[in-house]
């Protein structure tokens, strides 16, 4: 299980991590075949908190095309419908869980931990896309990231360095200049 820094990061030592967050230099670390996270977290276990009806309205979109699907296409009588979310997926849709370490005990220590170890804030969540598009269109993001790909493979493109400081003080604005 991995329960802090040490284990989420490995083969990364601490002190280069947080050098790296601190520069707020990318880092691309591949672990092929890397089952660290199965105990902690899969689609089966957020699928059955989602189908148990535990994730707050809020904190659940499913995108199709890069936009949000409306409630009533996976909700019935206020709650999620799995027939009807599984039939989305089947098409290509994705499902965004915002606040994940509120419904998952261990990511919740996990969280806790980091944000104890680093003092950033550490919010979590989970993109499980089933299409080729994606969830979201070309983006950048104002926060930091650090992701962790459980299964699947999906192309990250970077198009230029991060900004040393948060995007809102930043000069220069990314621009999207690609469309898919």
């Amino acid at each position: 299980m991995i329960a802090g820094l040490k284990e989420l990061i490995a083969p990364l030592v601490e002190g280069e991590f947080l050098r790296l967050l601190k520069e707020r230099e990318l880092r691309l670390v591949r672990r092929p075949g890397d089952r660290r996270f199965a105990d902690m977290f899969d689609w089966a276990r957020l699928r059955a908190v989602i189908e148990a009806d535990a994730v707050q309205p809020e904190h659940l979109r499913v995108m199709w095309k890069e936009k949000p699907v409306e409630q009533a296409f996976y909700r019935r009588g206020g709650k999620v419908d799995p027939a009807m979310l599984a039939g989305l997926l089947d098409r290509g849709a994705s499902v965004v869980t915002f606040g994940l370490h509120r419904y998952i005990p261990e990511i919740r220590a996990l969280s806790r931990s980091l944000r104890a170890q680093t003092g950033e804030r550490v919010p979590v969540l989970s993109i499980v896309t089933t299409g080729a598009g994606g969830a979201f269109a070309l983006h950048y993001d104002e926060d930091d990231v650090l992701v962790v790909q459980i299964e699947g493979s999906k192309r990250w493109r970077v198009y230029s360095q991060p900004c040393s400081t948060r995007l809102r003080r930043c000069a220069v604005r990314p621009r999207r200049t690609v469309r898919r």
